[in-house]
C-alpha cells in the first residue's frame, strides 16, 4: 500500500515493493513534478510491475551503496527507462553511476 508523506508541503509517495525472497526496493515519487525514484534495486520485475500498475516512468536509481541486492537491476532499469543512475561519490562499484553524492 503507498503511504503519502508531505515534508514542508510536498506531496509525496513512497511505495514498499517486495523483492527478492527478504528485501524492498521503495518507490518515492514527487506528485508535483512526476519525478520518481526507485532506492536501491534489487529485482527488477517486481519493481517494474508496480510502476506499470501505477503508470509511472522512473526517473532516478538512488542507490545506498554496491551490494548486487541493492545495485542488481540499475543496468536493465536504466535501459528500459532512460533513467539517471545516483549512488555514493566514492564508490565505483555502483552499476551505471550518472551522478555520485557525498555528505554535505
Amino acid at each position: 500500500a503507498a503511504r503519502r508523506v508531505s515534508p514542508a508541503g510536498a506531496p509525496l509517495t513512497v511505495v514498499r515493493v517486495p523483492c527478492l525472497s527478504d528485501n524492498y526496493a521503495w518507490l518515492l515519487r514527487d506528485e508535483r513534478s512526476g519525478a520518481t525514484a526507485v532506492v536501491d534495486t534489487p529485482e527488477v520485475a517486481p519493481v517494474v510491475a508496480e510502476l506499470e500498475a501505477r503508470g509511472w516512468a522512473l526517473t532516478h536509481v538512488l542507490n545506498t551503496h554496491h551490494h548486487g541486492d541493492h545495485v542488481g537491476g540499475n543496468a536493465e532499469l536504466k535501459a528500459k527507462y532512460g533513467c539517471t543512475v545516483v549512488g555514493p561519490e566514492m564508490d565505483e562499484r555502483i552499476p551505471g553511476k550518472d551522478v555520485g553524492v557525498s555528505d554535505g
